[in-house]
């Protein structure tokens, strides 16, 4: 029998192993919003510092201010954006300065 698991549960899953992997980190900040959660470990390397985006309300007030909280930091971040909001959240993106979104 094949299970079928939601882009929602992946992110979800995704955004909680992050959590607990890089909280150990002494500059380890995380910000949870509905549908935005924005996770920092504070190293100079973009896979531990991460935005994932997801469905919700003010996605894009939500991923904005995630965007300059990383842009702060100094320190390269990825922006993960779900298949729900990829599009509308295009044009942000390239707004704050991002050069790639996926």
């Amino acid at each position: 029998m094949q299970n079928n698991v939601s882009t929602s549960a992946l992110l979800g899953l995704f955004t909680d192993a992050l959590v607990s992997v890089l909280r150990c980190s002494e500059r380890f900040d995380a910000r949870l919003h509905p549908g935005v959660t924005m996770v920092l470990s504070g190293e100079p390397f973009a896979d531990l510092n991460c935005i994932v985006v997801d469905q919700g309300p003010r996605i894009r007030e939500w991923f904005s201010e995630s965007v300059r909280t990383c842009a702060q930091a100094g320190v390269p971040f990825l922006a993960i954006l779900g298949p729900s909001v990829a599009d509308a959240l295009t044009s942000a993106a390239t707004e704050l300065g991002l050069r790639y979104a996926t």
